[in-house]
């Protein structure tokens, strides 16, 4: 066992095994004394010396004169960048009049058939939510399937070790609908029955599921089949409810800024990347504006989640734009191929480098019309 012993001068020693010894530990009453003499002393100054040069190339970190000017060519790229940041927030927080085309409030789920807000001139805006909650109540119960599927589907190639835990939890989540469903007494007659139909077969399968604390691919075909008695006729109507509403809900905010807001309004439409090739919200749209506008003014967004993104986002379409007409114009096609690029989502460097492949390798197996720019402008 080891001890510690503090002697008179107030530095402790270590008293170590059998037999004992003592070694000093370092403190502050007793510092190391610097040397200026010795072999290691001589041997540091020596391997100091030695790395002089290696230490140079080190600390001379601007390089060589062609490494210095790559340097100094950076720093004005970096400073283009930021201004060009710092800008491109200012021409978004800019860009009136506006609307927005969420498929909710931020913070809130989405599912509710869209949400239309309007950012004006002078700075007012005004927030419509036209689709009834029968919309939602019919992507809701549709959704089931997709969601039965998540907690069942990780053990599809191993039935028998089913886990339960999620399937009591989405199970008790059905219990608690279908009793809300006892007490709402305003429903509509035919999606209260299509609602007490569709839980009823959930908890059917996931009762015998737990049960068995199994579920095979065969056993989840079988409730998809039956859920599906009913899901295609819930879309048909959801989607119908949908345009019903929000239709004449834009057409009011046309009527109300008036043609000429109207034609110079930017809309944006948040969407995550699976769903945003067609998009509800945008077709109702393309009913009152023209070819030209959908093309130009209405955008939709994936995966941003706050007005501030959004507008940061629309600042730098909108620059782009702006600086491609004013440095490069259309005095050629190859000038005119940099703006369109700079005013969708290809990369300005795509069709040189396309070129450039060509010569290295002729053939490509892509399809041809790889480059047409189907996510940002919407169509």
């Amino acid at each position: 066992m080891s001890e510690i012993e503090v002697p008179a001068s107030g530095c402790p020693m270590i008293r170590i095994g059998d037999p004992l010894w003592t070694k000093p530990v370092h403190c502050a009453t007793q510092p190391v004394v610097p040397t200026n003499e010795g072999k290691e002393f001589e041997t540091m100054v020596r391997a100091v010396v030695k790395d002089k040069e290696a230490e140079i190339d080190i600390t001379a970190y601007k390089g060589d004169v062609t490494n210095n000017f790559l340097l100094a060519s950076r720093n004005v790229h970096l400073t283009t960048r930021k201004h060009y940041a710092e800008m491109m927030t200012n021409v978004g927080a800019n860009v009136y009049p506006m609307m927005l085309l969420s498929d909710a409030d931020e913070g809130l789920p989405g599912g509710i058939g869209g949400m239309i807000t309007v950012y004006k001139r002078d700075l007012t805006y005004e927030r419509y939510v036209p689709t009834p909650h029968e919309y939602e109540i019919l992507k809701n119960l549709s959704h089931m399937s997709i969601g039965v599927f998540t907690v069942v589907s990780p053990w599809f190639r191993c039935p028998g070790s089913l886990e339960i835990t999620n399937c009591l939890t989405y199970l008790d989540q059905v219990k608690i609908a279908q009793n809300a469903l006892k007490d709402e007494v305003f429903i509509k007659p035919d999606l209260r029955k299509t609602a007490t139909a569709m839980y009823a077969i959930v908890e059917k399968h996931l009762k015998k599921w737990i049960n068995q604390t199994s579920c095979t691919i065969a056993e989840f075909e079988q409730f998809a089949e039956d859920m599906n008695e009913y899901v295609p006729n819930n879309i048909i109507q959801a989607a119908t409810i949908q345009a019903k509403a929000f239709y004449p809900a834009l057409k009011k905010v046309k009527e109300d800024l008036g043609k000429e807001e109207w034609e110079k309004l930017y809309v944006v439409v948040p969407t995550v990347w699976p769903v945003s090739g067609i998009n509800p919200r945008v077709e109702i749209l393309s009913r009152l504006m023209t070819p030209d506008q959908m093309n130009t003014h209405v955008f939709c967004m994936d995966n941003l989640d706050n007005m501030s993104k959004y507008r940061e986002t629309l600042g730098r379409i909108i620059g782009d734009r702006c600086s491609a007409n004013l440095i490069l114009g259309t005095k050629d096609h190859s000038r005119k191929e940099m703006l369109y690029a700079l005013a969708t989502r290809q990369d300005l460097m795509a069709n040189a480098c396309d070129n450039a492949m060509k010569e290295i390798v002729p053939e490509r197996h892509v399809h041809e019309d790889r480059h047409q720019d189907k996510s940002k402008i919407a169509p």
